[in-house]
């Protein structure tokens, strides 16, 4: 996206460059280097700005905003996902981990982790959020169209309790996954949004829950 782009979809938001500097952790100062083209827009920003009005996923799930979900995914190293950070009363600092993707679907395997970069966002945003949450990639399109691939999802990993019907990041054996976790008698199921895709089970210790999707910003 380019700077006169970036110019339209932030007067379309009704944001004026400061406030858009604010939302973002920048100064006005580089807002409009990047809309007069003297800095490259970041795709990263690009995905803050589109998913400033964007409702929680929880809020969607309940007919009150939209959820959207991907493919299961694989990751050999993930001893990274889940470092503390500092936080001030008005902004939250979310870790991105972009080389881990989490899968709607069959699996995804993922390499080592790298040093995330952080999001800025206003605690509007996420009011329910913890400490602990943090932001990575969806793969693939079984939760679709509560999740679409490329999407980047919020999860909260203080948040393991299993409550039914809500969509959770797990890990199974040696591959992650979103999924919707639902309770039958004796067993948790976990369920596709996109009908295509069978429900497995979940049981003994092959599996555990990450954190619950609480937010989702579409992919550009």
């Amino acid at each position: 996206m380019d700077g006169e782009e970036f110019s339209f979809l932030r007067r379309s938001k009704g944001l004026t460059q400061q406030s858009l500097a604010d939302l973002i952790g920048v100064s006005k100062r580089q807002i409009a280097n990047l809309e007069s083209g003297i800095t490259p827009v970041k795709d990263i920003y690009v995905e803050i700005l589109s998913a400033y009005t964007h409702p929680s996923i929880n809020q969607t799930a309940t007919g009150n905003g939209i959820v959207q979900v991907g493919h299961g995914s694989s990751n050999n190293d993930i001893s990274g996902y889940g470092q503390p950070r500092k936080q001030d009363s008005h902004l939250l600092q979310i870790p991105y981990y972009s080389d881990i993707r989490s899968s709607a679907g069959f699996g995804a395997i993922n390499g080592r982790v790298e040093e995330p970069e952080m999001f800025t966002l206003p605690k509007h945003l996420l009011p329910s959020a913890s400490k602990e949450t943090e932001a990575i990639r969806c793969a693939g399109d079984s939760m679709s169209p509560s999740l679409q691939d490329g999407d980047i999802m919020f999860v909260d990993r203080a948040n393991t309790d299993l409550h039914d019907g809500e969509i959770y990041v797990i890990r199974v054996e040696d591959e992650l996954y979103v999924k919707r976790l639902v309770r039958v008698p004796g067993k948790i199921i976990a369920k596709s949004d996109n009908n295509s895709y069978p429900d497995f089970e979940l049981s003994g210790d092959n599996f555990e829950i990450l954190g619950r999707v609480i937010y989702r910003m579409e992919r550009v």
